[in-house]
């Protein structure tokens, strides 16, 4: 494998943290619209690409020009999920190609083309979240092929059934591809994510990632949950942290840096507004009181909150800080030794299974 030089590349950035200036060997100043997404950079050949959005900021149309003057296009679409269930690529004009990915759990386990025939199907198996580490095989046009990692979870190589190496891959620690060779073309590398040969960008779900940049290509939907840099790829520590969806840095060995305030973005894009407050009532059932007696565990406080509660309740219990014993009988729960919870609406606490289920149900 022969590895190539990497170009010493020197950032500028404004007070919101966009990229305004890339001083390199196929340099160009980035631009953002209104919403913080990236509508102006390069591509990792360095030629000069524009980029359009759609209304729940998600990349739509990528367009840039080859130095022959050849015209490339992508265009997106997206399923009910919110995530990417197709890309089409056209070349001078003319629509090549059309992959539909079809998902499970948000990993996509088939592709398919504009006659929905398969072309590629995927098997994954344990992960280290995201997908990440967890891709095991690949079957297309009747040959099986096998996926080899780093500790970190990037693909580093892919084998066939005589256990012959058809691809290989080394990355700088930001993910960008510094070497590959091989025989079979597959899209998944850095973080186990599906990357784009021509533009750079690493799709992780909730938004793409342009290794090159070292930055995001739009604003991270969570908002600040995970800091206040809405552009920063893994607090710019790669080596100790993983990014499983595009939206929050966590320790790669070990536990979450950064707590989520809302789980909603993080655990399905499409439960937002009032549909996913309906998705709360419906898993929730009978077991919250509809009056308004109770600031702390009563619909008026929000039924968001009162899961928060419950959540609290139930870890003092598992942890012994708490006895299971339904509250003193004056209307008040234990979260811990010291600080006790008004219930006065006697709402039925779940157990810690009870939770676990109705946190399935909305969430997943």
């Amino acid at each position: 494998m022969q590895l190539k030089k990497s170009n010493l590349k020197t950032s500028v950035f404004n007070e919101l943290n966009q990229v305004t200036d890339i001083n390199g060997q196929h340099a160009v100043d980035p631009v953002h619209d209104k919403d913080g997404n990236r509508t102006t950079g390069r591509t990792k050949a360095g030629y000069t690409f524009t980029a359009t959005y759609d209304a729940e900021n998600r990349l739509s149309t990528i367009n840039w020009t080859d130095k022959a003057g050849t015209a490339h296009e992508r265009r997106y679409r997206y399923g009910a999920d919110h995530l990417l269930g197709e890309i089409q690529v056209y070349v001078g004009g003319d629509l090549k190609q059309t992959t539909r990915l079809i998902r499970h759990n948000r990993l996509v386990l088939q592709e398919r083309n504009t006659d929905n025939a398969i072309t590629r199907e995927y098997v994954w198996g344990a992960h280290n979240g995201g997908g990440i580490g967890g891709l095991l095989s690949l079957t297309e046009t009747n040959a099986h092929y096998y996926y080899l990692y780093n500790p970190r979870g990037n693909v580093i190589g892919v084998v066939n059934q005589q256990n012959n190496l058809v691809a290989a891959y080394d990355y700088s620690p930001y993910g960008e591809l510094t070497a590959s060779n091989g025989t079979l073309n597959q899209p998944y590398r850095y973080a186990t994510k599906r990357y784009d040969d021509a533009l750079g960008f690493s799709y992780f779900g909730y938004r793409y990632y342009i290794t090159q940049d070292r930055v995001w290509l739009t604003r991270d939907p969570s908002g600040e949950s995970g800091g206040i840099n809405l552009y920063q790829y893994v607090k710019s520590d790669p080596i100790n942290q993983v990014d499983h969806w595009g939206l929050i840095g966590n320790n790669l060995f070990g536990p979450s840096t950064s707590t989520p305030r809302n789980f909603s973005p993080y655990l399905n894009p499409g439960y937002t507004g009032s549909s996913f407050m309906e998705r709360i009532q419906e898993a929730v059932g009978n077991k919250f009181d509809n009056g308004n007696s109770c600031p702390s565990l009563s619909t008026s406080s929000g039924i968001g909150g009162l899961l928060r509660e419950w959540a609290k309740i139930v870890t003092g219990i598992l942890t012994g800080a708490a006895a299971n014993n339904g509250g003193d009988g004056g209307g008040h729960d234990p979260i811990n030794p010291d600080t006790w919870i008004e219930n006065p609406g006697k709402e039925d606490i779940p157990s810690p299974n009870e939770l676990i289920e109705i946190f399935k149900k909305i969430y997943l």
